[in-house]
Parts: C-alpha cells; sequence; structure tokens
C-alpha cells in the first residue's frame, strides 16, 4: 500500500481488499489482521461529521499521511470494516456509522443483520 501522493488517499473501493483479513480473523482469530483492522476502523470513526442538518456522515475519500477529507467520485460506504469491528469487540461505536445511513445501509448487511442486532421489532416496521 502506499502513503506517496498520489496515491495515498484511503478512497471507497479501497476497503474491499481488507475482506480475506476479516476472513482470517473471523475463521482463526488473526491477531495482527485484527489489530490493523480495528485501527483503521477507528481511523474512520475519528473522521465521522455531523452535517448542517445534524446528519451524519464520513467523507468519500480521506488522505491519511495529513489527516484531510477529500472527495471521490464513486461512492461506496465500508460497512463491512464496521461490521467486522463490531463482531469482533461488542463495542456499540461500530455500529454508528452503519445506522447513520439507515434502512439503505441495514439492508447491505447480512440477511439477519435484524435479528443479530436485536432490533428488527424497531426497524423491521422502517424497511
Amino acid at each position: 500500500m502506499s502513503t506517496d501522493d498520489p496515491w495515498g488517499y484511503a478512497k471507497a473501493y479501497s476497503y474491499l481488499v481488507l475482506r480475506r483479513g476479516q476472513m482470517l480473523v473471523d475463521f482463526n482469530g488473526n491477531p495482527a489482521t485484527k489489530k490493523i483492522d480495528l485501527a483503521l476502523a477507528d481511523g474512520l470513526l475519528a473522521h465521522r461529521r455531523q452535517d448542517a442538518n445534524g446528519h451524519y456522515f464520513l467523507s468519500s475519500a480521506i488522505h491519511f499521511v495529513d489527516d484531510k477529507d477529500s472527495v471521490a467520485t464513486r461512492a461506496y460506504f465500508p460497512l463491512a470494516v464496521f461490521w467486522s469491528a463490531w463482531k469482533w469487540t461488542g463495542d456499540r461505536k461500530y455500529l454508528d456509522p452503519i445506522f447513520d445511513g439507515g434502512t439503505t445501509s441495514l439492508m447491505q448487511l447480512n440477511a439477519n443483520a435484524l435479528d443479530i442486532l436485536g432490533i428488527r421489532k424497531t426497524w423491521g416496521p422502517r424497511i
């Protein structure tokens, strides 16, 4: 991975490369990969901001070297980063960005996310 310009941005689809490592943690408990992924999730949470209407959001691109938010032309939200971090730790802070996206984000998770999270009664009717 490169941190030099012009490549040193974490953009929307950059996070897809993490999936194999997340599977290593899920199936084998790989501590090194878990530590890296949790640090990334925490770094992303540090960039979670509130807009003028009070809604939270994450920038579509982040230049982590100087900690500046940027804009990417493609949109994709790294739900798997936060979902995995929540599964591994049980810390609700990792669910906040998912809930920020409302029912659209919840429907992109696995099929039984409502039941896993225990929110079928409150979120189910919205979907």
